[in-house]
């Protein structure tokens, strides 16, 4: 329920802060489903290799090359403890800031990126619940698609580096997303 408002305050506040004409044409505001796959061996034992993510974004044009963006993404997988088989929850929310520079092509616009990915962890378990979170980076690499004028089509491979502090050792909370975003030019 947390994340559910959490996405549309998100939203209704990205949508609010950027919708004056100044960003007319430089600025897009996106919708984004795909994959994530857990880069640590210790969560895909628990909770699989991976699932369903979606998030939003937004982007801004500064020069005709690069942009700097900004995306919010999802992710919740169910387990069970090793021993005693109990039900196990884990909410993974990732927070990215960065910058892409685009290759101007005719149709479509290659990009490559990195930048600062903020992890959250939410994990509810039998013996409690848990909660931190923990710096890192990523790299992107994918590519544009105008549709039209107003609307983009965009796939992005992203792989993040993030660690939490654990119990024993650091835990690894990144690993790789395969993206598939809509973004509205506003």
């Amino acid at each position: 329920m947390i994340m559910k408002k959490t996405f549309i305050s998100l939203i209704i506040l990205l949508a609010f802060i950027f919708s004056g004409s100044v960003f007319a044409g430089d600025f897009k505001l996106g919708l984004e489903v795909g994959y994530f796959y857990q880069g640590d061996e210790d969560f895909r034992d628990l909770y699989g290799s991976g699932g369903l993510t979606f998030g939003v974004n937004a982007d801004y044009m500064i020069t005709n090359n690069i942009e700097i963006a900004a995306a919010f993404d999802f992710y919740s997988a169910n387990g069970n403890t090793a021993i005693t088989e109990e039900l196990i929850e884990i909410n993974l929310n990732h927070l990215r800031f960065g910058a892409n520079y685009i290759f101007i092509l005719d149709g479509w616009r290659p990009k490559v990126g990195a930048g600062l990915d903020i992890a959250f962890v939410s994990e509810n378990t039998p013996f409690g619940d848990f909660s931190d979170s923990g710096f890192g980076a990523y790299i992107l690499a994918g590519a544009d698609f105008d549709l039209s004028e107003k609307i983009t089509a965009s796939v992005e491979l992203i792989y993040s580096f993030v660690s939490i502090e654990g119990d024993l050792d650091d835990e690894g909370v990144g690993g790789l997303s395969a993206l598939a975003a809509l973004k509205f030019n506003l």
